[in-house]
């Protein structure tokens, strides 16, 4: 039995006498790690059913670490949070990190009624990060009742993204008036 941060690991292989090769695939929500501490079993048995005991549990450069947990967006408020926004009128996002996750990055898309703003993502502290809209002649027009559409991916250090966040919020976005 082969198990790398408590997970079976698969593809046991022998490269030589005295080297094996194993693969653990990372999945959301096993447990994180920091470098030095991820747990290895590994029991082996041979031809005629003879095992290792106790099993190998100590690695060689030990220095890989575990971030199994992808960020997420808990909320995003505007301001202003009302209100008509006219051409080369500017709106602040205030996206608020599911957890207050800080040291977050934008992920592949930050866009605000289509138009990407990841250029403008900027952290504030207590897992709360700014990005910034402006009206342009074309884009679409948005009645105040209306949901000001939002699309928001987040990236921790790790590489993990989260999910877009897409939720709509009518009642306190704004409104666009691109065209003249």
């Amino acid at each position: 039995t082969t198990t790398i941060n408590n997970v079976e690991a698969k593809n046991l292989i022998k490269v030589s006498s005295t080297t094996y090769t194993v693969d653990y695939e990372i999945s959301e929500g096993d447990t994180d790690r920091a470098s030095g501490t991820i747990p290895v079993s590994i029991v082996l048995v041979d031809s005629v059913g003879q095992y290792n005991d106790p099993p190998f549990t100590s690695v060689a450069a030990n220095t890989a670490a575990i971030d199994a947990h992808s960020p997420g967006v808990a909320s995003v408020s505007f301001n202003p949070s009302s209100g008509i926004l006219k051409i080369g009128d500017t709106a602040t996002a205030t996206i608020t990190s599911a957890g207050n996750e800080t040291g977050l990055f934008a992920g592949t898309a930050i866009k605000i009624n289509n138009v990407e703003v990841k250029s403008s993502f900027t952290e504030v502290g207590s897992g709360q990060y700014t990005v910034t809209y402006t009206v342009s002649e074309g884009d679409t027009d948005h009645p105040d009742s209306d949901d000001l559409p939002v699309y928001i991916i987040l990236r921790d250090t790790a590489g993990n993204q989260s999910s877009a966040y897409t939720t709509a919020d009518p009642s306190n976005r704004p409104g666009v008036d691109a065209h003249k």
